[in-house]
């Protein structure tokens, strides 16, 4: 009601279809539908919060900086100091870990929702679309169509976990039955706030990222991609153990790593004609996969967008994980495990390169290996279209009940 109260509706922006990425890998798995819906005369909106990170590898579509006005500013600072002081209190009963760590990222909501409730207003789409389910920004704009009546679509962009909220929205857009049966054992992170939800409804429409497989030539590269919870003393070290073998390195680094830590990898490896270094925010996915005979990562769903590529995808912790196998890949036969560098060692000195089961990448990516494969997005833009249209939903590719 408060944000109502400064609503503005301006029917001449009106669009189809709003699409909101908060990082790169999000608009790379929202690209494909984003851009078949144009090609369908669909009026098509495309958001994101940081569109200097993005848009640099994403050459398919661009994604346009998020309206921010000083209005916005002065309502999410009403609304701060409005809503702010129980909702501090009631997170210290709660856990007071919460406000020492989380506080600030809990009042983020504050300025999301006076962002989103304005574009939505304006731009009255019949479709609100995210590729994240828990991020403060996805979650408001969520929330906002949701008050609106606008109807909410979620496309996954990356492998799920079952601390993940349980899904509030009017579709879900799935990768595979890995997804499905992860998110069925979210129910209970349902806040009691939600019980009224209507149970959302579900495709498993594959892996949505713009993926091809990639030709096998003599020159292919080791690739590893690390994460922002990666030691960077454990990265050098293994670089140049492998380096030391004659490996060509192909280093990613992932897009949230901390700066002094992409500053010293420069320095160290950037004159280095064994190591290549791999800029999220300049080389796609489907780039960096593209130059790779194998890749070597931890817990990351790098592994499983590997294996979709025809890269050998290597499970190797740097340090100790908190959970072995997080995803099941090796588990499931997507990722061969590297127990010990001894083993990677002579893993990669063998040159064997084993055939992943079509049954198992598909167990995480429902369209692979069928007439969809490398049309995700297409199809997720056909779903789209048909239900725009009031078309029976379970009709539809991989509909789930």
């Amino acid at each position: 009601l408060f944000l109502s109260f400064f609503a503005k509706k301006k029917n001449q922006k009106k669009v189809d279809f709003y699409f909101y990425a908060g990082s790169a890998n999000q608009a790379n798995s929202l690209t494909g539908t984003a851009k078949s819906l144009e090609g369908r005369k669909a009026i098509v909106r495309t958001d994101s919060n940081n569109t200097g990170r993005l848009n640099g590898a994403n050459k398919v579509i661009t994604f346009n900086q998020l309206d921010v006005r000083i209005s916005d500013l002065v309502i999410s600072t009403l609304l701060f100091f409005t809503h702010a002081p129980s909702l501090y209190t009631r997170l210290k009963n709660s856990d007071v870990d919460k406000v020492n760590k989380y506080f600030n990222t809990f009042c983020l909501s504050y300025f999301y929702l006076a962002v989103f409730h304005r574009l939505l207003n304006m731009y009255q789409p019949r479709y609100a679309i995210v590729a994240n389910d828990h991020n403060v920004d996805c979650r408001c704009l969520m929330a906002v169509a949701k008050h609106l009546r606008v109807k909410t679509v979620y496309m996954q962009h990356a492998s799920v976990s079952n601390v993940f909220p349980a899904l509030t929205v009017d579709y879900a857009f799935l990768d595979g039955e890995s997804a499905l049966n992860t998110y069925r054992n979210c129910k209970n992170n349902l806040p009691n706030t939600c019980n009224d939800r209507n149970a959302p409804k579900v495709f498993l429409s594959g892996q949505k990222k713009l993926l091809s497989v990639s030709e096998q030539t003599a020159s292919k590269k080791v690739g590893l991609a690390i994460n922002t919870l990666d030691d960077l003393k454990d990265v050098i070290a293994l670089v140049d153990n492998l380096v030391g073998e004659n490996k060509t390195i192909s280093l990613r680094w992932h897009p949230g790593q901390k700066a002094n830590d992409v500053t010293r990898l420069k320095e160290l490896y950037q004159n280095n004609s064994s190591v290549f270094l791999s800029d999220p925010k300049h080389q796609s996915i489907n780039g960096y996969l593209a130059e790779l005979e194998y890749l070597i990562a931890g817990n990351s769903s790098i592994h499983l967008e590997a294996a979709i590529t025809g890269v050998v995808p290597i499970y190797y912790e740097l340090q100790p994980p908190t959970i072995e196998d997080y995803y099941g890949y090796v588990k499931n036969g997507i990722a061969i495990q590297a127990a010990s560098y001894q083993n990677l060692s002579k893993f990669l000195s063998s040159g064997k390169k084993p055939t992943l089961s079509t049954k198992s990448i598909q167990y995480y990516s429902a369209t692979y290996g069928t007439e969809w494969h490398g049309k995700e997005g297409e199809l997720v833009a056909d779903s789209l279209m048909r239900l725009s249209k009031g078309e029976l939903w379970e009709k539809f590719f991989g509909a789930q009940k």
